[in-house]
């Protein structure tokens, strides 16, 4: 079992809960935003790895970031989402940073896919941005 807590810029957390197959509902989102998005496992235990895989969905060439994080005490992971109009990068630090993916949305709509390993177990989360203005 695994849920999520995202909170998109400021706004109140919304809570997701996978489905059977393990996708969490999609997501539409702004074309200029920061979500800050919070895996908790509630039987998971402080320590254990979660791969964390962040990738544009495009027929081609689609920009992709893998990272490792551990459970905290709490038996969460958190990480961040961006997208922006600016250059596309990464930046990855696991002291007190959340792990913090960018994504350049200047060109129509993006899907970006989240997908979360932890062991055997696999959950996915789409975004969809919306066209900037």
């Amino acid at each position: 079992m695994v849920y999520a807590n995202v909170r998109i810029d400021e706004g109140k957390p919304r809570k997701l809960i996978p489905d059977l197959t393990g996708s969490f509902p999609s997501m539409r989102i702004p074309a200029e935003t920061k979500l800050s998005i919070r895996m908790i496992y509630p039987h998971g235990k402080p320590g254990e790895e979660v791969r964390i895989k962040a990738e544009e969905v495009r027929i081609s060439h689609g920009e992709q970031f893998v990272a490792q994080g551990k459970l905290d005490a709490l038996r969460s992971l958190t990480f961040q989402v961006e997208t922006t109009p600016s250059r596309l990068h990464a930046r990855h630090k696991w002291d007190s940073t959340p792990l913090h993916f960018r994504f350049r949305t200047s060109h129509g709509s993006k899907l970006i896919r989240i997908t979360l390993q932890k062991g055997n177990d696999e959950k996915v989360l789409l975004l969809w941005t919306n066209p900037p203005a």
